[in-house]
């Protein structure tokens, strides 16, 4: 099968991390986690994936396996081939990345590969690719809740919905998932699958989290983001989706938010599906297709209009609630 190819920013795109120890990568036996609706039977510790006993047939096994063998020698930059029963990723420094069938993701790792970039990718393009080949629907966002519904808000990398997040927390929301929002039609219902009990936030913002937290470290050597689990604001159980944001920022010189309507709706979810570039070069699934169509006639939407300077995420989080008669809630998992 021919692979489409194409070439990968430098800088990967909001990445995520369990930060495990040089030492202890593929060094600790099999592990079990339930996460996004899946079991996964993994030979990396991911600390941050709810654990499970032992699996009699897991969704995803995740392993370590030769790819090209001895003698290859990695890009310069990393690249992505994809189809839409096989990915590869070719790490520049770190790891070559399998992933294949919706449940398989084979990692052959670099010499002196980055254990912190290898999680990285493994948890964002390698699992963005698998729910992919799985017809699956994952956008970019982060998942507020309040009782037994959610808020999803949907960004591009960098626009603070991480921090927002936070600050949700910080009033006593939970959360599924602070990176990937995972959306199915169950009965109907469109809903948000739990994910992981991890937040990426600079370094600078760690200082506006008044919730109970763990920080695990940098998620990058090189990058001052750290990783925090925030494990008792986790909800560990689907939530229906009340509304999706997608949070812009714009020339305006006033937050404002805008409800959307008709084919803006679809094409405002298309535009945020995680891991973008696997959809441009393999196209969306009949699946998802069906999907974006229901979520799209079945779920509020409304864009977040950011103006400059940025407003506080105190300000923005104050103005949503607000907005949306959250008052006297429950806020708790």
């Amino acid at each position: 099968m021919r692979l489409n190819s194409i070439r990968a920013h430098d800088a990967l795109s909001d990445p995520s991390c369990s930060l495990p120890g040089a030492e202890t990568l593929f060094s600790e036996g099999m592990h079990n986690y339930k996460a996004y609706g899946l079991l996964f039977s993994s030979e990396v510790p991911i600390r941050h994936f709810p654990e499970v006993n032992s699996l009699d047939k897991p969704d995803v096994r995740i392993a370590r396996g030769e790819i090209f063998g001895p003698g290859y020698k990695p890009p310069a930059t990393m690249q992505i081939e994809a189809s839409s029963e096989r990915l590869l990723l070719r790490g520049a420094r770190s790891a070559t990345f399998l992933v294949t069938g919706g449940d398989s993701i084979i990692i052959e790792t670099l010499p002196e590969g980055d254990p912190l970039t290898i999680m990285q990718i493994l948890l964002g393009w390698a699992l963005g690719g698998l729910f992919h080949q799985r017809a699956m629907l994952p956008l970019h966002g982060s998942t507020v809740c309040f009782g037994d519904e959610c808020y999803v808000f949907c960004a591009a990398s960098g626009v603070g919905k991480s921090t927002l997040a936070a600050e949700f927390l910080n009033r006593g929301f939970s959360f599924l998932d602070d990176n990937i929002a995972l959306a199915e039609m169950e009965n109907g219902i469109p809903s948000i699958l739990p994910g992981s009990p991890e937040l990426r936030l600079w370094e600078g913002g760690m200082k506006l989290c008044q919730f109970e937290h763990r920080v695990t470290g940098r998620i990058r050597q090189d990058m001052d983001k750290m990783s925090l689990i925030a494990a008792g604001r986790f909800r560990n159980k689907r939530a229906r989706i009340r509304k999706i944001f997608i949070m812009k920022r714009t020339e305006g010189d006033a937050f404002a938010l805008e409800t959307l309507a008709g084919v803006a709706k679809f094409n405002a979810l298309l535009a945020n599906i995680f891991f973008l570039d696997y959809i441009k070069v393999c196209g969306v699934s009949a699946t998802q297709f069906s999907l974006l169509r229901n979520l799209a006639d079945a779920v509020p939407i409304a864009e977040i209009l950011l103006p400059d300077p940025l407003p506080s995420p105190a300000d923005i989080c104050e103005g949503i609630i607000r907005a949306e008669g959250m008052q006297g809630r429950n806020h708790g998992p």
